[in-house]
């Protein structure tokens, strides 16, 4: 829950991109000058769109560092308390759901965050910012739901479809030189 990437497939095959980086959407610099990245940039999505971004926020709000298990019991446990957070976090990722939906015109975006599981009421108000921001007919009969699945599950599943159907490079051979 500290990155923010897409997953898209096209024609049953998951989309890898020249140097298999496709959908690292979380670097994609939306304030220049901005917030430090993991990446070694600075003002990317990912900065504000995210579990770790909603944390950095709430430990702000308290004025004491919490992670990302913590700051879900307080958003949880009192919403009304970090609406200010919850609202920034919800436009931002509401910015990088619309891109997605504009890039791939997906016909169903699922979605993985811990604070969207834990205050699941926040979720309407998430996809309806995002149909505001995307292009209409791209996200008009786009579906949007929670992952059933963890971040870790996702990342095993899209190595494992990588190694079952990524083509070796022309001129490679697979047993070797």
């Amino acid at each position: 829950s500290v990155g923010l990437g897409v997953g898209a497939m096209q024609g049953g095959r998951l989309i890898l991109g020249h140097r298999g980086l496709a959908g690292e959407i979380g670097h994609v610099t939306v304030e220049p000058g901005g917030l430090a990245c993991g990446c070694g940039n600075d003002g990317c999505l990912e900065t504000r769109a995210t579990d770790a971004a909603l944390a950095r926020l709430v430990s702000e709000r308290i004025g004491r560092e919490v992670g990302i298990d913590a700051m879900i019991e307080l958003v949880a446990d009192d919403p009304d308390r970090f609406g200010e957070e919850i609202d920034l976090t919800t436009t931002w990722l509401s910015v990088a759901l619309a891109a997605a939906v504009n890039i791939f015109n997906p016909a169903k975006v699922l979605l993985h965050s811990r604070w969207l599981r834990a205050c699941p009421s926040l979720l309407q108000e998430l996809i309806d910012r995002t149909r505001d921001r995307a292009l209409g007919p791209s996200v008009e009969d786009c579906a949007f739901a929670l992952a059933d699945v963890t971040k870790l599950q996702g990342a095993v599943a899209g190595a494992l479809h990588t190694l079952l159907h990524h083509e070796p490079p022309v001129g490679s051979s697979v047993h070797g030189p």
